[in-house]
């Protein structure tokens, strides 16, 4: 393991535990056990009954991402527009884009209008921190452990050029999701939902809104993919699996994850097992899609 790569690590870490705390100060000015606790909004039959334990949650996950960003950020930084601190502040912004607005964004086209805006608002300041902090922390921990970053100049491709890849397979990805919640229905999943499997209109909604929500978001997936290409391990489709399935750990999984730690089983499920296997298509769509100029 090179130096960078344990200095990511521990930056991610401790920056992960600092965005954390300031989550869970921003939760507790909520009454987290009654009806504005920003979290039922969500429909979500709460396992916890006290602040701390919900606290305690919250660090054990913001060290989990903490640590896998952290990893992320030490592969990509020289890429990473901005210089030194300020890296470490467009990360965390970057983050919060693709994780807190897309899952808001979502939440907000499913009628849950005060949980998808809680869910912006509070994950913001969050998220600056932890950008901050990384950026902080693995400038000083660069310069104290002598790490000599590298300055060869990357071939890097036209941003845009990932975009109608990425929207196409986002298409694909949307499909895939609309039939994962399909099938949850048949198997009763979500049984809670009134006439689920009858409401033909609402069902044609829902097969709308994931095939146009994932057509933005796969669009914005592939413009990452092109920008931070050459750095991505693999070769050919190998690269746009391995994108998928790094995008996916860092959203949906997370996502579901949530939804587990809260004591939602049908939320964990829909996001993480079809958030996979929807996330499988797209990146094979991306790679065959996506030929970067040489």
């Amino acid at each position: 393991m090179n130096n960078s790569l344990k200095i990511g690590i521990v930056a991610g870490l401790i920056a992960g535990i600092f965005a954390s705390i300031i989550l869970s100060i921003i939760l507790v000015g909520f009454d987290l056990t009654g009806p504005q606790n920003p979290y039922a909004f969500s429909g979500l039959p709460l396992r916890f009954t006290s602040i701390i334990e919900i606290v305690i949650a919250e660090i054990i996950l913001g060290v989990i991402w903490g640590i896998l960003l952290g990893v992320i950020y030490s592969r990509f930084y020289d890429l990473i527009p901005g210089k030194k601190i300020s890296k470490g502040l467009i990360f965390g912004l970057l983050y919060y884009s693709i994780y807190i607005i897309r899952t808001g964004m979502l939440i907000l086209f499913y009628g849950w209008i005060l949980f998808a805006f809680s869910f912006f608002l509070i994950g913001f300041l969050p998220w600056i921190v932890y950008g901050l902090a990384i950026g902080i922390l693995y400038e000083f921990m660069s310069n104290r452990y002598h790490v000599i970053k590298d300055k060869r100049p990357i071939k890097t491709h036209p941003i845009m050029s990932g975009f109608f890849p990425g929207a196409i397979a986002g298409c694909i990805y949307g499909i895939m999701a609309f039939f994962g919640n399909l099938l949850m229905g048949i198997l009763g999943i979500w049984a809670w939902i009134p006439n689920y499997l009858t409401d033909i209109v609402f069902l044609i909604d829902q097969l709308g809104t994931h095939v146009f929500f994932n057509l933005i978001w796969g669009g914005i997936f592939g413009m990452l993919f092109a920008f931070f290409y050459e750095r991505i391990p693999g070769r050919n489709i190998s690269k746009s699996l391995i994108f998928s399935m790094v995008i996916f750990s860092i959203t949906s999984f997370r996502v579901g994850i949530y939804y587990l730690v809260y004591g939602s089983f049908p939320g964990f499920f829909g996001w993480v097992f079809f958030g996979f296997f929807a996330f499988i298509p797209y990146g094979l769509v991306l790679g065959y899609l996506y030929k970067p100029k040489k």
